[in-house]
């Protein structure tokens, strides 16, 4: 019995000590826990603190990177390589607010035999056609470094807010080799490489823009940016102009044309206005609705300090140029306060 009991008691003080043990090692784990936690948490913040001050030179912030990528592409491609002359295309600058300039190289092999017209045409950016003089770059023969500049607000129309969404550039010099009939060179630029994948987007990739009038040989919209009056685009030296949107749903070449352009049913001038352009059936283009003023000082000087109405005349002409197989016509376009964002 007695050393029954003598075993009992030893289990007893076993068990005594072992919760006595569990105890004191208890407090000191709880303890240690936050002190982890406060670590980890005081590393992560050390770490933000670095990468949004820029003290670490190692590491980059994911934004700054995507902002250098949308701010320049660099490239060193052959667009045109002939016996007359050779085009390069060097990349896309962002040098001011106004425009993208994109870098090309003009050499000339023989310019004894070979003139050029006095521009380039058929320019547009993701298959939409830019109707813009400030966009064309003119050529005498001799090797220049170009810069074709495209006006960045003339491409938010088409839903292009950076360079990185520029896909594909197109257009074409006209030349006379051997000084003979005309020639066009056309080129392709395709900056972010896709030109095996490259697949147009044209009006799909266009943002919300107001209505103006359609028939079977036109459609056409109006825009600029959301929430401004059409005047206060014309605010901070142009980094917003309105546009027209034009697109030819017919089945052949239609010539457009505008002029009569009136703000409140005060005249601008057709010097600012008075242009045109050819679209093959499908094609679209973007068209500056003034094409020179980039101040609304110019506009606020004739009167105009909020748009109430706009209205111009707009012509149509199709068919094969001859008098009896041409049709020309023309519309009044009206755009009314309803019509305009404020």
């Amino acid at each position: 019995m007695k050393k029954i009991i003598t075993v009992v008691l030893v289990l007893v003080m076993i068990l005594s000590l072992a919760s006595c043990g569990g105890g004191q090692s208890a407090p000191g784990n709880s303890s240690a826990a936050p002190d982890n936690t406060n670590a980890a948490q005081n590393n992560a913040a050390n770490s933000n603190e670095a990468q949004n001050s820029g003290s670490d030179p190692g590491k980059q912030d994911p934004g700054d990177q995507q902002e250098e990528k949308g701010d320049s592409i660099q490239a060193d491609k052959v667009l045109i390589d002939n016996e007359f002359f050779k085009l390069t295309f060097k990349g896309i600058e962002n040098p001011d607010p106004l425009f993208y300039n994109v870098k090309l190289k003009f050499e000339s092999k023989n310019t004894g035999n070979i003139s050029f017209t006095d521009r380039t045409s058929k320019l547009a950016v993701n298959d939409i056609k830019l109707v813009d003089p400030n966009s064309f770059i003119h050529l005498d023969g001799n090797d220049k470094d170009i810069d074709l500049c495209l006006f960045k607000s003339d491409l938010e129309a088409i839903g292009v807010d950076s360079v990185d969404k520029i896909e594909k550039i197109s257009f074409s010099i006209g030349a006379y080799p051997n000084k003979q009939s005309l020639t066009h060179y056309d080129c392709e630029i395709y900056p972010t490489g896709l030109d095996n994948t490259y697949v147009s987007k044209a009006r799909a990739a266009m943002p919300g823009d107001v209505s103006v009038g359609e028939t079977p040989q036109f459609r056409i919209s109006a825009f600029w940016r959301e929430g401004s009056d059409f005047v206060n685009c014309f605010n901070d030296m142009g980094l917003h102009r309105p546009v027209m949107i034009i697109e030819n749903p017919y089945s052949t070449t239609v010539n457009y044309a505008w002029e009569d352009f009136t703000v409140n049913g005060v005249e601008i001038p057709n010097y600012y206005t008075g242009y045109s352009v050819n679209l093959d059936p499908g094609e679209t283009a973007i068209v500056p609705m003034l094409m020179s003023i980039i101040d609304k000082s110019e506009l606020e000087s004739r009167g105009i300090t909020k748009a109430e109405e706009i209205s111009f005349m707009f012509m149509v002409r199709y068919g094969d140029g001859t008098a009896a197989n041409t049709t020309e016509n023309w519309y009044k376009c009206i755009m009314e306060s309803s019509d305009l964002h404020n």
